[in-house]
Parts: C-alpha cells; sequence; structure tokens
C-alpha cells in the first residue's frame, strides 16, 4: 500500500494506492498554505479508506521544482513517517509528474518527444526534455531540468516536441510556435504518481531524500532592524 503526494505547484494532492487500485484520493487546489493542508489531507485519506499509517508500504512524492516551502514540507512529511514506520521512500520529479496523466490516457506514443514545462514566477519557467522509449516505464530525461526566461521558451522549438505538459500558469497554448503541438496543462496528480510507481516497475528502495532545488528560493532572510535591540 502506497501513500502519494504532491505540494509541489498550486495544489495539494494525496492519495492511497494499493497495486492497480486507488483506495482514496483527494486534491484541494489552494495556491498557498500546503503546510497545513497536506496533514489534515494525509489524516483524511487515511480515514476515508479506513486505513491507518501502520498498514503503508511505502511513500512516494514529489521533490519539485516548484514551490519551495510546500516541497520542503513533503519532504519533511515523508522523513518523518519513513523513519517512524520503516518504510521505503520513492521520488519523482514534477516535470516528470505532469506527463503521467497524458500517458495514463495512451495519448503518449513510443518515439514521442517531450517538453516539461513548470512555471517558475519572476518571468521564468524551469524546462526538461524527454523521450518515450519503453512503455514500461516513464520517459526518459535527455536534458537536465534547467530555468529559462519565459520569453525565451521559443528557442526549444530546435526540440520539436511531440508532446508539451505545462503547469497552467504558463498559458503555453496562448503561445503560437506550437500549434501542431499536443499541449496539456496541468497538475501532478498524487493517484496518478502512486500508480505508476506501482505499475511502471519501478524499484521502491530507501532515497537520499532531498528536494530539487533549481533555482535560489524566493524568501531572504531578513536584516535586524537598527534601533530594535534584535
Amino acid at each position: 500500500m502506497i501513500l502519494a503526494f504532491d505540494t509541489t505547484l498550486g495544489s495539494c494532492s494525496v492519495a492511497l494506492t494499493k497495486g492497480s487500485n486507488v483506495l482514496y484520493s483527494k486534491v484541494e487546489k489552494i495556491g498557498r498554505g500546503h503546510a497545513e493542508a497536506i496533514f489534515y489531507l494525509v489524516e483524511e485519506v487515511l480515514l476515508k479508506s479506513r486505513k491507518n499509517l501502520g498498514d503503508l508500504e511505502a511513500l512516494v512524492l514529489t521533490v519539485g521544482p516548484g514551490s519551495f516551502t510546500g516541497v520542503r514540507v513533503a519532504v519533511s512529511l515523508a522523513k518523518g513517517l519513513a523513519l517512524s514506520l520503516n518504510i521505503p521512500i520513492r521520488t519523482i520529479t514534477s516535470l516528470e509528474a505532469l506527463m503521467l496523466e497524458p500517458l495514463s490516457q495512451n495519448l503518449i506514443k513510443n518515439g514521442d518527444k517531450i517538453a516539461s514545462f513548470i512555471d517558475a514566477r519572476r518571468g521564468q519557467a524551469y524546462a526538461q526534455k524527454f523521450i518515450y522509449l519503453d512503455k514500461n516505464i516513464i520517459p526518459q530525461a535527455q536534458s537536465e531540468p534547467e530555468v529559462i526566461p519565459q520569453d525565451t521558451i521559443s528557442p526549444w522549438s530546435y526540440w520539436e516536441p511531440d508532446i508539451i505538459v505545462s503547469s497552467p500558469t504558463l498559458n503555453i497554448k496562448d503561445r503560437a510556435l506550437w500549434k501542431t503541438t499536443k499541449i496539456f496543462e496541468l497538475e501532478p496528480d498524487a493517484k496518478l504518481i502512486g500508480l505508476t510507481i506501482k505499475s511502471k516497475s519501478f524499484e521502491i528502495k530507501r532515497v537520499n531524500l532531498k528536494l530539487l532545488s533549481i533555482r535560489a528560493p524566493d524568501a531572504i532572510k531578513m536584516k535586524p532592524m537598527l534601533g530594535l535591540g534584535l
């Protein structure tokens, strides 16, 4: 039995899966507040499934890129649960997770080239290239994840992707460059993450769990204010 969760973008998603079945899943579009939402969603999913933490066999989560705070919360939760329950952890990046919905619907075909984009704010985007060569695993990375200016996404046209997956806030469909390319605007879904990790024959094992941080966090350490004795 696998507990899967995602807190990388504007939604908080939790699911409990067993084999090829989803026992219960819940998604809340919250924008912010992942730290509060993830705990009560995990509790709700377990309660609705009539399961408890002791029934879990493994954890799987997205480790970014995305909301720095959201990913830190998920990583901390996973570490705590894995340590206390003595169960393994498996991770997937959010750039990979965006491909799972079209994959589950057989909309990505053998040999398809895929470009994955996530809104990084501040006029930037997280980006990575993939190719789908084996139906038994998720598409294979053809580049490292990187941060690029949103207004220079067009140079990716040399990749000539067959499929584009993107977080909704990038508004990829409004860009005339890819009129002939299949475009999916979506967010990671915990139930698909849990099912894919199981069905795609990934080896579930302990990992050195850390968030995928491509860019420094937006938050900065504030300097003490003069005269306040701080």
